[in-house]
């Protein structure tokens, strides 16, 4: 770490000395008169949280992006300098842009901006896509001083060949015109060869390693002028072993290192951690050392809290004393080299220091006797609670606190983890000048020998989803759901401690608390905590339990696509039922909804809110009838066009036309048995040819035949009658 001078107060959430800040205010009004404006300030901040300040979008409102893609690059004939191009894309409604370039940049060429004063630009508001290429000092310097400090005094630097800098800090103001706009500005910067973190740059030739442990994945940067003094599975074996140690949740899922070359170089400090997870540690720095600085570093990057004044000193305090503490857990130092470490914090030069004020630090006393408090507090936290806590509780705690952190605050999670009698050691550790003495081995087997309680949280990879569209677990990758629908991540609490233990269990959703969830757990003992979150709005969201996390997408429902429209009949009588059918799928990973309908011109016959899960089909069938006569067309879903005609009664008897028939001549029965006004049957045009009629139909015909028959007879009878009595 740097010095106190520059040393940044690990406050990820916030920013810091060493930090770049970004400020961001998308402020708009959203009135009739003038335009809208925004602001988005990258500075180096003198400490405290940046200040976000954004307009919400109400539903009417549409958002437009100022696209801002910068390239950073080397200029070799100019050691100590890089070069960093920015390419704009303005949205039809931006009406102005000004660019405020950082102290000492100096602009090489411009492409539609204008020179202001003050290293300002602005946009002609004329060309498409307007670009500024200018010019950088990569060299940063310091103070040397503190426990790990280096001979030399940069801490970032530029040699022409290769260089480790800062991102550079940029101020953007704009304006546009639109009550129903509002325009923001989303930045991408690339190296042109090299590796772009959080907040450091690395620029030049390099090689990449990477290993994943305990949820989080590790880049190793090796530039090519490097020479490590460990080999990368070594490095990522001693982060690797922190990470599973270190239970103090605030893992960021990717931690970016940079091994910083030391043959033409002269650092001031041996290592440096900055922005949310970024670092870079001195290539020759060696792991059996109880200054660790990869674990140093590392430990910073877990630090999520915005200390008050009078609590600053826990930040170097648990660096240094947990990069001790793993270094010798993990057997690369002795025990005495551990008490060694921890004994400084005893030296006369620190005699007069009170932790809890600053301003009497002597000789990076924050480092030292913090190093050495931090180690008592976490001996006696053992003791007082049968090894169930550490001070990783307390840790675990001040990480998960909103707002500042004071010495106060601090006390209390103290008190509350271990009881009032800890509380009152804390307080004469940190603000007066009295020192506990180092412990020796025997006392550290007492608290140390049998590991606390440590708990590890993992989700065991089912979420099931419930909702209007589906019920069901899903087992691959993170989910992908639609608004409306609610997740349900099971996730298993195991105690890989060695004592019986009381674990916390906190559910965030997106750094917002759900709610606690506490339990007790023996040794290797483990449970399954289930979780629900109901999503109402598309967005990307991160669901955590304890140290784990999972994320949720929420998309709107895909559109469904229909696949086929039948008709069950394309010709029928007034008043008679004629069927739509309707088939419908949805390719898409998630679930997918359409409203869909049916209309004859202007008039809507029928509408149906179909839902399909993931890769699925369905059908819906639209049943409707007519009373006029005539030629009908039926829209489905405003892109298929049917047509139905709808005869008049046939004096020929004509059947309907069913074109939902199977070609073997058979009909409905009730089809069959309808006759028209006068008489004749309906015609039937899915006849099989063989002339055979509906059964009732036939007798109906046979009867009237007989009856005509019976009737010639009786008078053929009586006309024989008469003509034998004329005879006569």
């Amino acid at each position: 770490m740097p010095p106190e001078a520059v040393s940044p107060v690990m406050a990820r959430r916030y920013g810091a000395a060493i930090s770049v800040a970004v400020v961001l205010l998308l402020a708009g009004t959203l009135a009739a008169i003038g335009p809208a404006t925004g602001t988005d300030t990258s500075k180096v901040s003198a400490g405290g949280p940046p200040a976000s300040l954004v307009t919400p979008l109400d539903q009417t409102t549409s958002a437009e992006t100022i696209e801002l893609n910068r390239e950073l690059q080397l200029v070799p004939d100019e050691p100590g300098t890089f070069a960093a191009t920015n390419e704009y894309r303005p949205p039809d409604s931006l009406t102005s842009l000004e660019v405020t370039l950082p102290e000492g940049a100096t602009v090489q060429s411009s492409n539609g901006f204008d020179a202001l004063e003050d290293r300002t630009y602005a946009w002609n508001e004329e060309t498409d896509t307007p670009s500024l290429h200018y010019q950088l000092s990569g060299n940063e310097t310091v103070p040397r001083d503190g426990p790990i400090s280096a001979p030399g005094s940069l801490i970032f630097a530029d040699t022409g060949d290769w260089a480790l800098v800062r991102q550079p800090g940029i101020a953007h103001s704009w304006s546009w015109q639109g009550q129903d706009v509002q325009v923001s500005l989303d930045r991408t910067t690339t190296a042109r060869q090299g590796v772009v973190g959080d907040q450091m740059v690395y620029l030049g030739p390099y090689e990449e390693h990477v290993h994943e442990a305990h949820d989080q994945r590790f880049r190793l940067v090796v530039p090519g002028p490097a020479t490590l003094e460990e080999t990368p599975s070594e490095i990522f074996d001693a982060l690797g072993a922190t990470a599973d140690r270190l239970r103090v949740d605030a893992r960021d899922p990717e931690v970016l290192a940079i091994a910083a070359p030391t043959g033409n170089v002269d650092w001031a400090v041996r290592g440096l951690q900055t922005g949310e997870s970024d670092m870079w540690v001195r290539d020759v720095e060696p792991l059996a050392d109880p200054d660790n600085v990869w674990i140093h570093e590392y430990v910073h990057t877990r630090q999520d809290y915005d200390p008050a004044s009078d609590f600053r000193w826990f930040t170097e305090a648990t660096a240094t004393y947990y990069a001790a503490l793993a270094t010798f857990e993990q057997d690369r130092i002795s025990f005495e080299q551990f008490q060694a470490l921890l004994a400084r914090g005893e030296r006369s030069i620190h005699a007069d220091s009170v932790l809890a004020e600053p301003s009497s630090w002597q000789r990076n006393a924050n480092y030292h006797v913090g190093a050495l408090v931090s180690g008592e507090l976490d001996r006696q936290l053992r003791l007082a609670t049968d090894r169930e806590r550490s001070l990783q509780t307390v840790f675990r705690r001040v990480n998960a606190a909103s707002g500042t952190v004071s010495a106060a605050e601090f006390r209390a999670i103290v008190a509350d983890a271990a009881g009032d009698d800890l509380e009152r050691v804390a307080e004469t550790l940190t603000e007066t000048t009295e020192r506990p003495g180092v412990w020796d081995r025997e006392q550290h087997g007492d608290a140390f020998a049998i590991a606390p309680a440590r708990f590890t949280f993992e989700p065991t990879g089912d979420r099931t989803v419930t909702g209007p569209y589906r019920n069901r677990t899903l087992t691959e990758g993170d989910p992908v759901v639609v608004p409306g629908e609610t997740v349900s991540v099971d996730v298993l609490v195991s105690n890989a401690g060695g004592t019986t233990g009381e674990y916390e269990a906190p559910f965030v959703v997106d750094d917002v608390l759900r709610e606690t969830r506490t339990g007790a757990l023996d040794p290797d003992e483990s449970t399954i905590l289930t979780v629900d979150e109901p999503f109402q709005a598309p967005g990307t969201y991160n669901l955590s339990v304890g140290d784990s996390t999972v994320s949720v997408e929420v998309r709107e429902p895909a559109p469904l696509t229909i696949d086929e429209t039948r008709l069950n009949r394309s010709q029928l009588n007034p008043g008679h039922t004629v069927s739509v059918t309707v088939g419908l799928r949805n390719d898409a990973a998630y679930p997918g909804e359409r409203n869909l309908t049916l209309t004859s011109g202007s008039e809507l016959l029928g509408t149906e809110e179909v839902r399909l899960d993931a890769d699925s089909h369905t059908e819906v069938t639209f049943e409707t009838q007519f009373a006029d006569p005539g030629e009908y067309t039926l829209t489905v879903g405003e892109e298929t066009d049917l047509t139905v005609t709808v005869e008049s009664s046939d004096p020929d008897g004509d059947a309907e036309r069913d074109d939902s028939s199977n070609g073997t001549g058979e009909t409905d029965p009730a089809d069959g048995a309808d006759s028209d006004p006068d008489g004749d049957a309906e015609r039937d045009d899915s006849s099989n040819g063989t002339g055979e009629t509906d059964p009732a139909d036939g007798a109906e015909t046979g009867s009237g035949l007989t009856v005509l028959g019976a009737l010639l007879a009786i008078a053929l009878i009586v006309c024989l009658r008469l003509a034998d009595d004329r005879t006569r």
